[in-house]
């Protein structure tokens, strides 16, 4: 996940890009931000993420164009990139419930590359989400539940195999049984 993802995050929270969404819809918003197609390994596949989202799409959109123009205007090399919607069909299977194998063939990208931008993408939720709903701060209402959305969106995403702690819990029973420390 590239730094600057949390930017693209927080711009399209306060330019109110996120406040209708619903937590399987914010899922596919932060994945598109984590994720980066490699056509060389899989995962290069054009989609047509309107589909999915709607109109949310070319708001999103013109918000990391006016990142990217702002990074221009200041003589930065443009370090934010863009947000990449080819994982959005595998996304929105899993996140409405889909098992692996099913997700698996809405995509070309690799299983570990799936896995491991969910797993970035519940990170940047997290980042996200719990500033925003952290009792200490002063967060207007309309971010608060804001943030309480994206928290919830995490757990759709955060199941079976991406969930790495039940990857660590079913590992630990499988070692004890065949008689290994773990």
């Amino acid at each position: 996940m590239e730094l600057l993802s949390e930017l693209v995050a927080t711009e399209l929270v306060f330019q109110g890009v996120l406040d209708q969404l619903p937590p399987e819809k914010l899922c596919l918003v932060f994945v598109a931000m984590v994720f980066e197609s490699r056509p060389d390994r899989g995962g290069g596949d054009r989609i047509n993420p309107k589909k999915f989202l709607g109109k949310t799409v070319g708001r999103a959109e013109r918000v990391v164009e006016h990142i990217h123009r702002r990074e221009r205007a200041l003589g930065l090399p443009e370090a934010s990139r863009g947000l990449d919607w080819n994982l959005t069909p595998a996304v929105h299977a899993w996140a409405t419930g889909a098992e692996f194998d099913e997700v698996r063939e809405l995509t070309s990208a690799s299983d570990g590359d799936i896995v491991r931008n969910f797993r970035q993408a519940i990170q940047l939720m997290r980042m996200v989400g719990f500033p925003l709903t952290s009792p200490s701060t002063d967060t207007p209402p309309q971010l608060t539940t804001v943030g309480r959305r994206i928290q919830v969106a995490v757990d759709p995403l955060k199941r079976d195999l991406v969930d790495a702690e039940w990857q660590l819990r079913i590992e630990e029973e499988e070692g004890d049984e065949e008689g290994y420390f773990v």
